[in-house]
């Protein structure tokens, strides 16, 4: 009995060193978790170092986000704004009489129509301008310098106080900057006087023309073309061919201010 009890005894003691030992730090457990350990500083140094790298591109798309929120915003603005004008327009459009009396009469006048690119030509140079419509012929002057000469289009002298418009302007337009013209003068037998300033190179026939729309006699021009001898134009007292198509600085040589006679066979 003594020996089995000094045996468990010694076996008791030999598992007591044996725990003690674990205890120390021989656990084969607590020596694989040190790799785990080293892994984990390891794992945190690379966490570290690419989120030094990610960081300055997760500012720069911060950024970029609250400059598209404030877009956003601006944006609903916008329409908002769009949408309040919309409705006042189509408020004023339903009530015309509120319209009248809101509209500042001064603002109808800022409309200048389609704006027109013009060719000024002399000899030797070239002049382009962008104009409107509604623009004066004498805004060509001033934006041109020119302070002598005459503008003509299509072989009329453009008045200075009429608009691009009115002398029929159209895109490209081509004008030419000339030293001289002639004043034709027409007396008719009804005792309307029309006078017209034109290039000296106008062929003959177009200046008749040119007189017949001025002086609102534009339905003539048929009977005389069919050969009807309805109306008639004289000069020192010879009758003129009406598809003359010489220039007038040739048919009117030597004379300032030609005056041509219309005569008018049912007066």
């Amino acid at each position: 009995m003594e020996q089995n009890l000094l045996y468990q005894m010694g076996m008791n003691q030999i598992l007591m060193n044996q725990i003690r030992t674990n205890q120390i730090g021989n656990n084969p457990i607590g020596i694989n978790n040190q790799p785990n350990e080293i892994n984990q500083i390891g794992m945190d140094n690379t966490t570290l170092n690419i989120k030094n790298i990610v960081q300055p591109y997760e500012n720069k798309i911060k950024e970029l986000q609250e400059i598209i929120r404030q877009k956003d915003f601006e944006i609903t603005v916008l329409k908002q704004k769009l949408n309040n004008n919309s409705s006042k327009n189509n408020f004023m459009n339903e009530n015309p009489i509120i319209m009248n009396q809101k509209l500042n009469p001064m603002l109808m006048l800022d409309n200048k129509g389609r704006k027109l690119l013009i060719t000024i030509k002399t000899k030797n140079i070239e002049f382009h301008n962008e104009c409107f419509e509604g623009d004066r012929v004498s805004k060509l002057y001033e934006k041109n310098n020119i302070t002598s000469g005459w503008l003509i289009y299509n072989y009329k002298v453009l008045d200075i106080n009429s608009t691009l418009k009115e002398n029929g302007f159209e895109d490209f337009s081509i004008i030419f900057l000339k030293n001289d013209s002639m004043n034709i003068i027409f007396r008719d037998n009804r005792g309307k006087n029309i006078s017209l300033s034109l290039s000296k190179d106008c062929p003959l026939e177009l200046a008749f023309i040119y007189y017949l729309i001025k002086s609102n006699y534009i339905l003539y021009l048929f009977s005389i073309l069919s050969g009807k001898n309805e109306l008639a134009f004289l000069y020192n007292a010879k009758k003129m061919n009406f598809t003359d198509i010489r220039p007038i600085e040739i048919i009117f040589k030597g004379s300032a201010n030609p005056v041509i006679t219309v005569s008018f066979s049912n007066f």
